[in-house]
């Protein structure tokens, strides 16, 4: 190809120079307008005719040597034509462009993006100049609507007379002017026989707890808007739950503001103490859906992996305790805990709560994604909240509270450190997470400390919430549930050391079959250690001086109690 311009250069620049020439012979043969005087001052260039004829003889001849020489090349360039194509994914097969290339002699310069927005921005941009693109058909429609495809001449295409006539004319191509289908299909699933007992022949498949954590979708960012999406049905959901239930309580409540003990109208309620039930229990399973409490747990995994780890961060420690404040809100300021103790209606959102925590924490034990296995991690420890709450006595409802702040602090550094990990490694899977302590030792070692926090360990803050939550449950008055709660927050804290602490471990302690060798440092600059430090800290003071939030909750609590 640079031959091939620098020939062309080099011609353009002897045609000029013969035209140059052939024109200052015309002004020589000329006659003059007006005689040249002396004060003329134009003065006749002349040169022999030998001369003149010499040297277009030989720019004749270095044409023809170039013309010769572009001809030659032009023949190469012919026989090495190149098509750019440019598709989202990977649908061509390697073999299938050597075919191509080795039957017409033209050359494929093949590129792949990431997702049809990719090969959007890229086209948008400017930064590609492609022949060919391969995109969905959505994409295809907004290309269209903004003029950026040209129409095709079938001339060239006459193989499309072959196509069946069920993938002509569709509707975001009416009159196939711009495109001719290339595949024909449905999203699957692939799967591995070796890893799968019997076939898998259903969309169900997905939500199979048996491949929790060995399920993998196409990172595109329509997906990712799907996931937004069911996060948005889910708390619609949940919420209408919630509001719905207000309406209904405005009829029996002496007043809407909330008041601790409780608003209801114990005489307008007489005879419909069951109904009332229902409600309630309805209500905390709406506002349990932000709380990330079974069985509207889903969108919370699902959200984390997508999300920017800043946004998880404040999803996980600030956002789900929307739905704690509102569960508090209904329990302990609308029906009271007076109405609700003893009640079929709080047996069932404690076995609720015991069923998350467990579920939660299998899940996240399972997990291989990262950010997904810390999401599965606050599924289970949110739902410590809602146990504690549902004892309705002071210790557990003292241990909830102290568990919506430290579970928040502690979260938010796992998900920031996450974060950091993903900025300067790019590594997302536990599995690649091997060393890197030796890498990022600060980073790791806050990650540690907030990860002791979430099992129990003393003296960091997490250990003193569950104190009072395990002193909550063993209330004589809880019977077997309470008892059952409290076995569960045990084997949920041995869970979480499995999940968290394997990971610790494996960072600082890769094995001898590491290689120690290609260490680099990786941590990140102080604006992302700064913060993870400070909460760190934090972590572990308010585990060794909780008095000051004990008494700030224990406050609190009295009113209630």
């Amino acid at each position: 190809m640079k031959k091939t311009i620098i020939a062309l250069l080099t011609l353009v620049l002897l045609v000029v120079k013969n035209l140059r020439e052939s024109r200052q012979e015309q002004l020589e043969r000329r006659p003059a307008a007006h005689p040249a005087t002396a004060e003329s001052n134009y003065k006749p260039y002349s040169r022999s005719k030998r001369s003149v004829w010499g040297k277009r003889i030989a720019g004749a001849a270095a044409a023809i040597a170039l013309l010769a020489g572009l001809i030659t090349l032009g023949g190469a360039a012919r026989s090495q034509r190149v098509v750019n194509v440019c598709s989202w994914g990977e649908y061509i097969d390697p073999a299938l462009i050597d075919q191509f290339e080795e039957e017409t002699g033209i050359r494929v310069n093949y590129q792949t993006a990431e997702s049809n927005e990719a090969l959007y921005s890229l086209l948008k941009s400017g930064g590609g100049d492609y022949d060919v693109i391969v995109p969905s058909d959505y994409m295809i429609a907004q290309l269209i609507e903004e003029d950026m495809l040209e129409e095709l001449n079938y001339e060239n295409i006459p193989n499309f007379a072959l196509i069946d006539d069920r993938f002509k004319n569709l509707d975001y191509d009416p009159e196939n002017k711009y495109t001719v289908p290339y595949t024909w299909g449905t999203v699957g699933i692939i799967y591995n026989q070796d890893m799968v007992d019997g076939e898998i022949t259903s969309w169900s498949a997905l939500y199979d707890e048996a491949y929790a954590g060995d399920v993998l979708l196409i990172n595109n960012s329509r997906d990712a808007i799907g996931m937004a999406l069911k996060y948005l049905g889910y708390s619609i959901f949940g919420a209408g739950l919630g509001l719905m239930g207000f309406f209904f309580l405005n009829t029996y409540c002496d007043t809407t503001s909330f008041i601790a003990g409780g608003t209801l109208n114990m005489a307008l309620i007489e005879g419909k103490e069951n109904m009332m039930l229902i409600v309630f229990f309805l209500m905390i399973l709406g506002f349990g859906c932000k709380a990330g409490m079974f069985p509207l747990h889903a969108w919370l995994p699902t959200a984390h992996p997508v999300a920017p780890s800043p946004a998880s961060a404040v999803l996980s420690g600030i956002i789900t305790k929307g739905g704690v404040i509102a569960i508090i809100r209904v329990t302990y300021y609308l029906f009271g805990a007076d109405f609700l103790r003893g009640s079929w209606a709080q047996t069932a959102v404690l076995i609720l709560s015991i069923i998350t925590i467990f579920m939660g924490s299998m899940l996240a034990y399972k997990e291989k994604l990262l950010k997904r296995r810390l999401a599965y991690s606050t599924v289970s420890n949110v739902s410590y909240v809602v146990f504690g709450l549902m004892l309705l006595c002071p210790a557990g409802f003292v241990g909830a509270l102290l568990q919506v702040v430290f579970h928040a602090v502690a979260k938010n550094i796992l998900f920031l450190c996450a974060g950091a990990i993903i900025y300067k490694t790019h590594k997302t899977m536990v599995a690649d997470l091997k060393g890197i302590g030796k890498e990022m030792p600060i980073v790791m070692w806050t990650f540690a400390f907030a990860a002791l926090s979430l099992v129990g360990i003393p003296p960091t803050a997490g250990f003193v919430s569950k104190w009072y939550l395990a002193q909550g449950g063993l209330m004589p008055e809880m019977g077997i549930v309470g008892v059952v709660g409290v076995v569960m927050l045990m084997v949920s804290a041995l869970l979480t050391a499995g999940y968290l602490m394997s990971i610790v471990m494996k960072a600082f302690f890769p094995g001898t079959d590491f290689d120690y060798g290609n260490l680099k440092s990786k941590e990140p600059n102080y604006l992302m250690t700064v913060p993870l430090v400070l909460l760190a800290v934090a972590v572990v003071g308010m585990g060794i001086m909780p008095t000051p939030l004990l008494d700030v909750i224990g406050g609190i609590s009295g009113m209630i109690f």
